[in-house]
C-alpha cells in the first residue's frame, strides 16, 4: 500500500466520518489532487459514501465524488490498514536482525585477527 493511501485509511479510521474538502484541509493537499487516491480506495471498497447521505442523495456506490459527499472507512478499509502494519512490523523486524547478524559476524571476523 503506498503512503498517501496509508494516511488516507488512518485519517478516516480515527475520524469516523470525513469530507473531501474536510481530508484536503488536514492534509493540506488541494482536493482535486485527493480524488484519484480515494476513487482508488472506493474501487478497493476501503471507503464508500456515508449511508444516510447516500440514501437521502440517492448515490450509487459508483457515482461520481464531489467535496462535499461524507466517506467513511469500510471493514475491508480496517482490514487492509491492520495488514499493512502488521507486514510493516515484519519487515522492520526482519531487517533488523539482517543487521544484528551482520554486526555479529562482522565482530568476529575482526577478533579473529587479535586472538
Amino acid at each position: 500500500m503506498d503512503t498517501m493511501s496509508r494516511e488516507i485509511l488512518e485519517l478516516f479510521s480515527k475520524r469516523n466520518c470525513l469530507t473531501l474538502s474536510q481530508l484536503s484541509a488536514i492534509l493540506g493537499i488541494d482536493w482535486m489532487t485527493l480524488a484519484e487516491p480515494i476513487n482508488y480506495l472506493r474501487k478497493l471498497s476501503y471507503l464508500r459514501f456515508e449511508p444516510n447521505h447516500a440514501s437521502l442523495n440517492d448515490l450509487a456506490s459508483d457515482s461520481p465524488i464531489s467535496m462535499d459527499d461524507p466517506l467513511v472507512i469500510t471493514f475491508e478499509g480496517r482490514a487492509a490498514l491492520e495488514q499493512d502494519g502488521q507486514n510493516r512490523r515484519r519487515v522492520k523486524y526482519t531487517e533488523f536482525r539482517a543487521w544484528m547478524t551482520l554486526a555479529i559476524a562482522l565482530a568476529a571476523f575482526i577478533k579473529s585477527f587479535f586472538f
